[in-house]
């Protein structure tokens, strides 16, 4: 899938192989090596071309792709207290900070499936300590969805209030 991106990114003439290279610091031989399936970007080389690529469409379409195929219902948890309490005592944020929020979800849930999908496989039953960490995994999705979803709120509110009236 990721090959898939990069290659649609490329193909599509929306960015460079240059600053593909540049905005995660890797090779010319890596990224091909992501392009043919030989290897996969970490989660920090995926954060770092939604944050960084100039070009707002590119970040879209990587956003986009990266979430396609996901089989996600999300139910916002608005009356989660704590999480507002903690939320709003950070300083500022911006587009980029809900950008990682919601990288850091879909990484997360990444790993849920993925524990899923073994466990399914390798268990007849759920041990304690699959359930236990499949609670986790799915508790930590939610927070963080949950967080992005905060932000961006917070960051709408706040282009409004900036907007000119007309």
């Amino acid at each position: 899938m990721y090959g898939q991106i990069i290659r649609r990114l490329l193909d599509e003439k929306l960015t460079t192989l240059k600053e593909l290279e540049q905005v995660t610091g890797r090779g010319t031989s890596t990224i091909y090596r992501w392009m043919r399936g030989e290897s996969e970007p970490h989660a920090g080389d995926l954060r770092q071309l939604v944050r960084d690529m100039r070009n707002p469409r590119a970040k879209r379409l990587i956003v986009s792709m990266l979430l396609a195929d996901l089989p996600l219902v999300v139910h916002w948890v608005d009356q989660d207290q704590q999480l507002r309490e903690e939320y709003e005592s950070r300083q500022s944020s911006d587009g980029h900070d809900v950008v990682d929020m919601t990288l850091m979800a879909l990484a997360s849930v990444t790993e849920l499936l993925a524990c899923q999908r073994e466990s399914i496989r390798t268990e007849p039953e759920l041990t304690e300590d699959t359930y236990s960490r499949l609670v986790r995994l799915t508790d930590d999705s939610v927070r963080y969805l949950t967080t992005s979803r905060l932000m961006l709120d917070k960051y709408l509110r706040k282009r409004r209030r900036a907007a000119p009236v007309v």
